[in-house]
């Protein structure tokens, strides 16, 4: 396990996370977030498991490939990225309007989630919830991931890659590269640096909570950055947006 967080924690920039300790209750005696610890940085608490628990092939599709981790490492990435959103959301809340887009247009239709058998409920009733669960996916094989939602997106379910591209973004902290993730069965994360672009939106529309499926206002003024393409697989992918912030196709350029 100490091996594996290892290699997760130096997969990812301290500065996007600023946490100041990975904890497991059971294996220092504390009770957990109610310990009573304080310290200047994010403390992370995790659930014991063990390595030989892996996650579950369904979580893709046969089509794509079923790659499977540790369950514990996979669990630790999802907590280390609630941490970098709390970081990022902070700092960039342009994210939070786009995600939440994402969710009011998706709404209790789970296949517009990339991970289908989690209640769409989930995301409605804790919208911060999207980006950790989707992060299951992208820490066990971002490749993969990616492919699936290229999959959905020919379906016109954009929403699985909009959550993707929004989550590429908080892993980016801004800056035109973000990581690239790969767990094995033993539990040891590579990460690589990947290129990404962004699209500027100087007015909006605003999603409607009455009226037909994506119903949208009239364009009010904005000054949002989303990313809108990232290299993967040895393509570039650009996305267009529509007037909501809502990715509407895709141009593949292979390098």
């Amino acid at each position: 396990q100490l091996a594996s967080l290892d290699s997760l924690v130096s997969a990812v920039p301290l500065e996007l996370h600023a946490i100041a300790a990975l904890i497991v209750p059971e294996a220092v005696g504390l009770a957990g977030a109610s310990s009573g610890l304080t310290t200047a940085g994010q403390l992370v608490f995790l659930s014991a498991a063990s390595m030989d628990e892996l996650t579950k092939a369904y979580e893709f599709t046969p089509q794509v490939g079923q790659p499977v981790a540790p369950q514990f490492t996979i669990n630790a990435a999802q907590e280390l990225v609630r941490a970098v959103q709390a970081v990022q959301f902070a700092q960039r809340p342009d994210l939070v309007h786009r995600r939440d887009v994402i969710i009011g247009h998706a709404k209790e239709h789970k296949e517009r989630y990339l991970r289908r058998h989690i209640p769409p409920s989930v995301y409605q009733e804790r919208p911060d919830q999207l980006l950790p669960l989707t992060a299951f996916l992208w820490f066990i094989d971002s490749s993969t991931a990616f492919e699936m939602a290229v999959d959905l997106y020919e379906w016109r379910q954009e929403e699985p890659m909009d959550a993707l591209l929004l989550l590429a973004d908080v892993l980016s902290g801004g800056t035109d590269s973000t990581l690239l993730f790969q767990t094995s069965p033993d539990g040891q994360v590579e990460a690589v640096r990947s290129r990404v672009g962004r699209t500027h939106l100087d007015e909006i529309s605003l999603l409607l909570d009455e009226g037909p499926r994506g119903a949208a206002s009239s364009p009010v003024p904005a000054d949002l950055d989303y990313l809108t393409s990232i290299d993967i697989d040895g393509a570039t992918w650009t996305f267009d947006l529509n007037s909501v912030g809502l990715s509407t196709r895709f141009h593949k350029i292979t390098r």
